[in-house]
């Protein structure tokens, strides 16, 4: 159930989405409230400081809430600025756009304002996220707003087997990575589950995650410092505690290009003399899985010099696909 603050923000978006006073009734059918609380809504909104007229014909946002004077601290340049952010999340997360629709608008209208027409060069800035994985409708909000209000939360996680498991966390931090959004966070049950070392801090993928529910019980957090100690040494997203280092060397047009890449906070490039480039790489050797992947796009022109077991990973991998193009076809 909707918490009286989104409600409260759902009926904000509507009346400005109309042009003329919505009745009491309508918006009891949109919102489907009762009159109680309905009359909540209206009362929250109203102290979140939007300005609601009422008449005989109903309720209307005041001019300073259309308006929305929290703009005007903007130069016409920034605000151009914000909408372009806003078009690339548009193209790449609707999920959390989706949630803020009125924050939009009011943009584009305070934008219009200035004689600034937007429309006329929406969709002429695009993002292009690749191979996104997208969140089910409800899930970012509900995560998102338990990791901001420091609740404990109970979910359905999907596991590769097709089976799901139930999990109970406590949200740290929600991070935009690569194909979509995961949340780290803290499972008490799993504390020590994989060795002594083990703080039970996990990594959710949000495209796994149904089912999700507030718990009453207290939050703990997990300093900042210690997430980062935890999650962000290895290579890619799930990685944990770096523990080796991978020396790899590219040759040719990939040479060109990873000069210009970051493939890692702390990774060290060194040109050569016939042209190549050897990079240190750390990562885990447990979850080498996203690194093999980095490595095996340039083909030919990436070559493993060590650690033997990260060589020998890649070579049956290589191996591996050799050996299914080289089977006859029937």
């Amino acid at each position: 159930m909707s918490s009286l603050y989104e409600q409260s923000q759902n009926l904000i978006r509507i009346l400005e989405s109309r042009r003329s006073p919505v009745s009491f009734a309508d918006l009891q059918k949109e919102l489907s409230a009762s009159r109680a609380n309905l009359l909540r809504i209206l009362n929250r909104a109203k102290e979140s400081g939007t300005i609601i007229h009422q008449d005989h014909g109903g309720y209307a946002l005041g001019a300073q809430s259309r308006e929305s004077p929290g703009w005007n601290g903007f130069s016409p340049v920034e605000l151009e600025s914000l909408a372009v952010l806003w078009q690339m999340l548009e193209n790449s997360q609707n999920e959390w756009t989706e949630q803020h629709s009125g924050l939009r608008s009011a943009l584009l209208q305070r934008l219009r304002a200035m004689g600034i027409r937007i429309e006329d060069w929406e969709g002429r800035v695009r993002y292009l996220p690749q191979h996104r994985r997208k969140t089910p409708r409800g899930v970012f909000q509900k995560i998102s707003h338990a990791l901001l209000h420091r609740k404990v939360i109970r979910f359905r996680f999907a596991k590769s087997d097709g089976t799901n498991e139930l999990r109970e966390v406590h949200p740290q931090q929600l991070v935009l990575y690569r194909n979509g959004w995961s949340l780290d966070a803290l499972e008490e049950g799993r504390i020590g589950h994989l060795n002594s070392l083990d703080l039970g801090i996990r990594q959710y993928s949000l495209d796994l995650i149904s089912e999700v529910r507030e718990v009453k019980i207290n939050w703990i957090e997990i300093p900042t410092t210690t997430l980062a100690k935890e999650l962000a040494g290895g290579y890619g997203l799930f990685a944990g505690r770096a523990d080796a280092v991978a020396e790899i060397r590219f040759s040719g047009i990939a040479a060109f290009y990873v000069t210009r890449e970051t493939w890692h906070k702390k990774q060290e490039t060194e040109m050569q003399p016939d042209g190549s480039v050897v990079m240190k790489i750390p990562f885990v050797t447990g979850h080498p899985e996203e690194l093999l992947g980095d490595i095996l796009r340039w083909g030919e022109h990436a070559e493993v010099i060590g650690p033997p077991a990260l060589r020998e990973r890649v070579r049956k991998n290589i191996l591996g696909m050799a050996a299914k193009y080289q089977k006859a076809r029937l």
